[in-house]
């Protein structure tokens, strides 16, 4: 991911959301960024990971689709899962590839949505 080109970053906190957009906390938040990147595993491994970690755990995930996505087992939407204090994304057609998220985070996305909408 490049983040030189960053110019809003946004922070989860326990009271809100803060966005952070002055250069030197976008300069911390790039720096924070590249240790997690570098302390991070593989995709593949990160896979493999979460999902003897689900195994061992005898995890049932249950996941939704969104209406709009049609009717049957079409390959053309976002799935939703929870977990517990996090969500799961993923694309249908690719399952095995999933994404864990804070509720945070896809809140404020929708909010800032929001307010775009009607501002």
């Amino acid at each position: 991911m490049n983040l030189t080109a960053l110019d809003t970053a946004q922070r989860d906190a326990p009271y809100g959301s803060v966005f952070l957009d002055a250069s030197a906390q976008l300069l911390a938040m790039r720096t924070l960024f590249r240790k997690v990147e570098s302390a991070s595993l593989e995709p593949a491994k990160s896979r493999d990971f979460m999902h003897r970690l689900a195994k061992e755990n005898q995890v049932v995930t249950q996941w939704q689709k969104s209406s709009f996505s049609g009717p049957g087992d079409g390959n053309e939407c976002v799935e939703l899962a929870r977990a517990e204090d996090t969500l799961l994304l993923r694309e249908s057609d690719d399952p095995e590839r999933i994404l864990s998220v804070t509720p945070q985070g896809p809140a404020a996305l929708l909010r800032r949505l929001g307010a775009a909408r009607t501002g």
